[in-house]
């Protein structure tokens, strides 16, 4: 034979006592060190856990459901820690304000103003519960904080909307006490948010009178009864602000701010501090001679008006007709 083919040629292998090769002697003494390694370390826990392995486990689940327990219990009580400092904050907010209705733009406290937008979510998902529906709200409210809420005139279904109403009211009644009337300019400078919200009412007011008598108005603002018996209340006029008469209370204001400061209701017609009450002077002058024409029977070529209560307004603050020559300061 070749020696290339001894070479190529594998010893057989060794045949051990009883049949079996020294390759499935050595597999099988593998298998019992691994057993006995894996009994020693299930013996071993079992001592760590004063019984079997199944004792180990159990004592160390029964730690953990403890602990678990002991934070949910935690959890309760700073939720309810929480709920009472901002109850008794909105019973301070009662007692200054004489009501719960906190804005949910309110910025002397924010966390308040959303506390009570989750207290409302809250009541109303318990409601659809109660019902058998599931709400997406996740938030709960228990029958003792609604108690607690409503004794102190908590209302559950107002919105937003009814806060800044209540709010512009309020400005309303200042500028009332200020002034002697309600009649806000919309370009009001001292405040624009009161003269929007003034327009807004008024335009409110003419859309529901349309609804009642069954048309369809263009504006979709709404105005409640009780609304408009508060608005009349204080001499709130509905009529009063179309564009015209608006503008020209703006400059009336202005007028009234000239006299206070210089004495007299003589702007010059180059007022360079002011030009537009200037000619907002002229044009009143102007329109009460076209006035005057019509009422004699003819036909002036200016076509502005002055209502009689305008030319009234005039001159009880001293304004004069007939324009007299006066330098501008």
């Amino acid at each position: 034979m070749p020696a290339s083919s001894k070479r190529k040629m594998s010893k057989p292998p060794r045949v051990a006592a009883g049949g079996t090769t020294a390759v499935q002697t050595l597999t099988r003494r593998q298998k019992q060190r691994r057993g006995a390694t894996a009994s020693a370390a299930t013996a071993k826990r079992s001592c760590r856990g004063g019984g079997g392995g199944g004792g180990g486990r159990t004592a160390r689940s029964g730690r953990r459901k403890a602990g678990s327990g002991g934070q949910a219990t935690e959890t309760i009580d700073r939720r309810r820690k929480r709920w009472e400092a901002r109850f008794e904050s909105l019973r301070n907010f009662v007692e200054t304000h004489g009501h719960a209705r906190v804005p949910q733009s309110y910025a002397k406290d924010r966390p308040l103003a959303m506390w009570v937008l989750t207290q409302r979510n809250a009541y109303r998902a318990e409601r659809v519960r109660v019902s058998g529906g599931s709400p997406k709200c996740t938030s709960r409210i228990s029958a003792k904080q609604v108690a607690r809420l409503e004794g102190i005139g908590f209302e559950w279904e107002i919105h937003d909307v009814v806060d800044r109403w209540e709010e512009r009211f309020r400005s309303l009644l200042r500028f009332v006490e200020q002034h002697g009337h309600a009649r806000v300019p919309q370009r009001y400078a001292k405040d624009r948010p009161l003269g929007k919200w003034v327009s807004r009412q008024r335009k409110a007011y003419r859309a529901e009178r349309v609804r009642v008598a069954g048309g369809s108005p263009k504006c979709t603002n709404r105005i409640s009864a009780d609304q408009v018996a508060r608005l009349e209340g204080i001499g709130f006029e509905w009529e009063i602000h179309d564009v015209w008469a608006e503008r020209w209370w703006e400059r009336f204001q202005s007028l009234l701010r000239f006299v206070e400061q210089h004495g007299h209701a003589r702007v010059p017609s180059r007022y360079t501090e002011d030009r537009p009450l200037a000619q907002w002077v002229s044009r009143q002058r102007a329109a009460y001679r076209a006035e005057r024409v019509r009422l004699a029977g003819g036909s002036p070529k200016c076509n502005k008006r002055i209502s009689a209560d305008q030319v009234a307004r005039l001159e009880g603050i001293g304004f004069e007709w007939a324009a007299r020559p006066h330098r501008a300061r």
